[in-house]
């Protein structure tokens, strides 16, 4: 029902409204997290939205500003650090798998070619991962963070 006009005993209300809403605006009394968690999914639900699963409750509006910021250079540090990582661990590791893999085919072209490029492959993606992630990531972590 949409409403066209305001009746006279909703417009003397007008100021008993706006007062207690000025006055949960400007309270400084500690909120009801559970029932804060509960408004909060039941908007979302509404809106046919999925709801948050973790709240970060803060102390003040200021605490909420610096949190805020810091998540968002934490994200973008993490994204960084994440984009970093997988450029050097697929660099290296394509360029050392291609490498290796080339030089043990060519040099072992016989009957057991097959076990000895498995087992070189293997060996060698694996030590080359540890040793490559180890670094990357610790020089990545060092350099970003």
């Amino acid at each position: 029902m949409k409403i066209e006009k305001l009746t006279k005993k909703q417009i003397d209300l007008t100021s008993v409204y706006v007062k207690k809403w000025i006055d949960i605006g400007l309270s400084t009394e500690k909120c009801d997290r559970k029932k804060a968690k509960e408004n909060i999914h039941d908007v979302y639900k509404v809106a046919n939205l999925k709801s948050p699963e973790h709240f970060l409750w803060m102390e003040s509006p200021l605490g909420c500003f610096y949190a805020y910021n810091i998540l968002q250079f934490l994200n973008a540090e993490l994204t960084n650090v994440r984009a970093n990582v997988m450029d050097n661990v697929s660099a290296n590791v394509w360029d050392n798998v291609s490498a290796n893999v080339w030089a043990n085919v060519s040099a072992n072209v016989s009957a057991n070619v097959w076990d000895n490029v498995m087992a070189n492959v293997s060996a060698n993606v694996r030590d080359n991962v540890r040793a490559n992630v180890r670094v990357n990531v610790r020089a990545s972590v060092r350099d970003n963070v």
